[in-house]
């Protein structure tokens, strides 16, 4: 058989494996509904406000053929929970394809196999979850992406924020909105920074990263910028 025949036959049958995840995802919010209230991860983890597993997903509550297929497959780490419906607001959507992003992430699936079983909806979101998939690239290449065509699932990002134009920073709009300070980065990663700049952090006296680069220069405004394009994986070492 060959090397093209195997492929075909293992993403066929982790397309299935992916159905049954998604199937008991969608049994279980029929049963109980979308619920708002789900555990969250505390405020001030990295990961805060995002949804935390309930553990009683894909247990034995499942019926007849989910519980069978699932029987047959070996234990992973359960998608995240994915409502059939839309919910209530866009935060809570970015919440699910985020989670959704990580979890790609995290194990290497492929994305358009996905694509095929996810609601509607959350299709929309599938530009916005690919772009947080994306290697780091270097500074130049970040740069240049805001010169090109518009591109779903990315945004704009100041390395030093916007907010720095504040008259005490003596910071002026022109060199905020200069080429060499915007990139173009994944969206959900460009979320992820703006949340870094406002909680504590030990490396910044405790302090959010915006509160103690109040009333410091443009130097030190770009390297923390630079240093957050780094932690969150935008920008290459």
């Amino acid at each position: 058989m060959s090397r093209s025949a195997v492929d075909a036959i293992l993403r066929e049958r982790r397309l299935a494996e992916m159905r049954v995840e998604i199937d008991a995802s969608h049994a279980a919010h029929s049963r109980r509904g979308y619920d708002p209230n789900q555990p969250r991860v505390l405020k001030g983890n990295p990961h805060g406000g995002e949804w935390t597993s309930t553990g009683d997903h894909g247990q034995t509550t499942q019926t007849g053929r989910v519980q069978l297929a699932a029987a047959k497959i070996p234990k992973r780490p359960n998608l995240p929970n994915i409502p059939p419906d839309r919910p209530p607001s866009p935060k809570d959507e970015y919440a699910i394809a985020k989670e959704i992003a990580k979890w790609l992430a995290a194990r290497g699936e492929m994305l358009l196999v996905l694509a095929t079983i996810i609601p509607r909806w959350l299709q929309e979101y599938t530009p916005t979850i690919e772009s947080y998939l994306d290697p780091p690239k270097s500074l130049e290449e970040l740069q240049r992406g805001v010169a090109e065509a518009p591109k779903k699932g990315y945004d704009v990002h100041h390395i030093v924020e916007q907010s720095s134009e504040r008259a005490q920073d003596r910071i002026p709009r022109e060199r905020i909105n200069a080429p060499e300070n915007l990139v173009l980065i994944p969206r959900l990663k460009h979320k992820e920074i703006t949340g870094w700049y406002g909680r504590k952090n030990p490396a910044y006296e405790n302090l959010p990263p915006r509160e103690w680069l109040k009333g410091r220069g443009w130097d030190e405004r770009y390297r923390v910028g630079l240093k957050a394009l780094v932690i969150h994986g935008v920008l290459k070492p």
